[in-house]
């Protein structure tokens, strides 16, 4: 950045060095300004992309009221900030920046609402946003064309999802789950989903076949529903929500021989965790369990977690044999 300019209806406004984070106090309905960026680009043409969002560093300075209120216009967008995540848009293209050049680019805001490309007021009543103050992030991404051909802003939405295997029990909190066993009264495969409690598990028998591969699904529609599909075992039930963090652990019994795995992963179609997924193999008297966890995913809105297991059992399976557990951060 070379240089930043305001151009407003009020005085309030502040930025801090650098122009990135900026501050909008003592608004009063149909406040308006432009905030312009004048960015220098060096030896490589580049793709570039802005956002705009909430400095959610300070969230005790962002008025709930006014974050509902304020639109910020970027691009050929507008919108205000969801008071559930604080972001106010997505990665909205610039178009492409010329090597060796500088360019001018606008960030418009309204206590209001834009109507044919002009500040207004809609029908709410803004009195409760009067007077608020709000702390505010510009963003600028480039990438050079060159290699990048392909290159599209909105990549950059898609989180960063991390996938971590390991031995023993994953660390989650607040999780609900779903979990399907070989053992249990008669040696039966068992299909459970439910908060945790073992008496809120719905049980659906279903037959397996020791060392076969078979489906499972379990999805969630974002609403408070979750269904899991075992083979052909399917489960419906009411669920307290979802947030970014996934754990599949797989458990040998204690007392036999046993084997749990897991392989193709996706989640919403995309692989995650390794190639081979993982493989609990028990021994006489030994535990084995394994797990893998996917964090970084913006679950609130609705999944679908896929992939293959395998269950292997001895003659005696005995009464926990090997089960998938798959945990779900709320």
């Amino acid at each position: 950045i070379k240089d930043i300019s305001h151009d407003g209806d009020f005085a309030d406004f502040t930025y801090t060095e650098g122009g990135f984070n900026f501050t909008l106090d003592d608004l009063k309905p149909l406040d308006k300004g432009e905030i312009t960026y004048k960015l220098e680009n060096l030896g490589n043409e580049a793709h570039l992309c802005a956002r705009v969002h909430d400095d959610n560093e300070s969230p005790e300075l962002a008025d709930e009221s006014l974050k509902s209120m304020l639109n910020f216009r970027l691009g050929n967008i507008s919108g205000t900030f969801p008071e559930e995540y604080c972001n106010w848009s997505e990665w909205v293209s610039l178009g492409k920046m010329d090597a060796n050049a500088e360019g001018f680019y606008s960030v418009n805001y309204c206590f209001g609402i834009y109507e044919n490309g002009d500040c207004d007021l809609d029908d709410i009543d803004y009195n409760p946003a009067q007077g608020g103050q709000m702390i505010v992030d510009v963003e600028f991404y480039a990438v050079q064309t060159r290699h990048n051909e392909g290159f599209e802003c909105s990549s950059l939405d898609e989180p960063e999802i991390i996938s971590t295997a390991g031995e023993s029990w994953p660390e989650i909190n607040g999780a609900w789950l779903a979990k399907a066993r070989y053992g249990g009264t008669g040696y039966r495969a068992e299909l459970g989903i439910g908060a945790g409690n073992r008496d809120e598990w719905v049980y659906n028998p279903h037959p397996w076949i020791s060392e076969e591969y078979f489906e499972f699904i379990l999805n969630y529609d974002g609403d408070g529903n979750a269904t899991f599909k075992v083979k052909d075992g399917n489960l419906v039930y009411a669920v307290p929500g979802a947030d970014e963090k996934i754990c599949i652990t797989g458990k040998t019994s204690n007392e036999s021989e046993g084997q749990v795995e897991l392989r193709g992963v996706t989640l919403n179609g995309s692989s995650v965790g390794p190639d081979d997924g993982f493989l609990a193999q028990g021994t006489n008297g030994s535990r084995d369990i394994k797990h893998l966890c996917i964090t970084g995913a913006n679950l609130s809105g609705g999944f679908t977690l896929e992939g293959e297991i395998m269950f292997a059992w001895g003659d005696n399976p005995i009464d926990e044999g090997p089960a998938i557990e798959i945990q779900i951060e709320n």
